[in-house]
C-alpha cells in the first residue's frame, strides 16, 4: 500500500468521523429541539400560558369587582405554575434524554467496544 492510499484512507476516516458527530450531536440536538418546540406549542394551545399572561392582571370573566380581580390573579397564578412546571418537567426530560443520548459513543468507546 502506498503513500496516497494511506493518505486516502486516512482521510476518509476522518471525514466519516465529522460525518458521524454532526449527525450525532448536532442534527439529533436540532430534531429534538424541534420536535419539543411542536409539543410545547401543542401544549399551549391547550394551557394557553400565553394568553394567560397577557391578561393576568385582567378580571376574571370580565367582572370588574375587587372580587372578580382578585379571583383572576389567583386562578392564574395556578395556571402559570401549573403550566411552568409542567413546561419545565418536559424541558428537563429532554434534557437528559439528549444528555444520554449524547453519552451513547463516548460509553462504547470507553467500553471498549
Amino acid at each position: 500500500m502506498g503513500y496516497e492510499s494511506a493518505l486516502y484512507i486516512g482521510e476518509q476516516v476522518i471525514s466519516r468521523i465529522k460525518a458521524f458527530v454532526r449527525h450525532w450531536y448536532y442534527d439529533s440536538f436540532f430534531a429534538l429541539l424541534t420536535y419539543t418546540t411542536e409539543v410545547l406549542t401543542l401544549l399551549d394551545k391547550k394551557l394557553a400560558l400565553r394568553v394567560t399572561l397577557r391578561n393576568f392582571f385582567q378580571p376574571l370573566y370580565q367582572d370588574h369587582t375587587p372580587i372578580g380581580h382578585t379571583l383572576g390573579i389567583v386562578f392564574r397564578s395556578f395556571r402559570v405554575a401549573l403550566a411552568g412546571l409542567l413546561y419545565a418537567g418536559i424541558a428537563l426530560t429532554v434534557a437528559m434524554i439528549y444528555v444520554a443520548w449524547a453519552g451513547i459513543p463516548i460509553v462504547i468507546i470507553l467500553s471498549g467496544i
